[in-house]
């Protein structure tokens, strides 16, 4: 049996603009830009997939579209497939976006959560960067595209920061998921005037 689709039939929306390898065959025009937001705020949604045929190398059209349902919906999640993996292939790309758009608001929630209880229990804290699993960071800083995947990466970043703030000399870090998981001792020595730096 084939997959399941990752949304509905009656939430996907099409759009009247085209562009081609060669680049823009059709126009998208301020009214059906007005018509989808129009249509896609009826529905009432949580986040939104914008996924339109060789954005990857012709964002244009899919930038007005994102651009326009941030502003009209700003309590709802976008997330455009130029932004979210700018590649040929669109099942996959279209897939990813959606997968996205599901996940986003869910992991923005959680971050927050998680930043409000380091707070409380008086962490430092960690800024507004975020790993991804491919080892690339993504602070955007209105939540888009945060992808908290760890990876090995991971722990050894984030134990590439003072350690201690002043407390511990030595840091260790873990990973883990279902499949895997993996460890990293980093031992640190002070210098003079406090500074800690990694021993070799």
């Amino acid at each position: 049996a084939p997959p399941r689709a990752l949304v509905a039939p009656e939430d996907r929306f099409e759009a009247a603009e085209r562009i081609g390898a060669e680049g823009v065959v059709a126009e998208l025009h301020e009214a059906e830009v007005e018509r989808l937001v129009g249509e896609i705020r009826a529905g009432g949604p949580e986040a939104v997939a914008v996924c339109l045929l060789f954005s990857f190398k012709e964002p244009a059209h899919e930038q007005r579209l994102a651009e326009a349902l941030r502003e009209a919906l700003p309590d709802v999640h976008v997330s455009a497939s130029h932004e979210v993996l700018p590649a040929f292939r669109e099942f996959e790309r279209c897939s990813t976006t959606a997968i996205d758009a599901y996940l986003s608001p869910l992991l923005g929630s959680y971050i927050e959560r998680l930043a409000a209880a380091c707070e409380e229990r008086g962490l430092p804290e960690a800024g507004e960067e975020h790993r991804q699993h491919c080892g690339g960071d993504d602070s955007d800083a209105d939540g888009r595209n945060q992808r908290e995947l760890g990876g090995q990466v991971g722990g050894r970043s984030a134990r590439g920061h003072n350690p201690d703030h002043g407390r511990h000399r030595n840091a260790n870090s873990a990973r883990c998921s279902r499949d895997s998981s993996h460890a990293l001792l980093r031992a640190f020595t002070r210098r003079r005037g406090g500074e800690y730096t990694e021993k070799p």
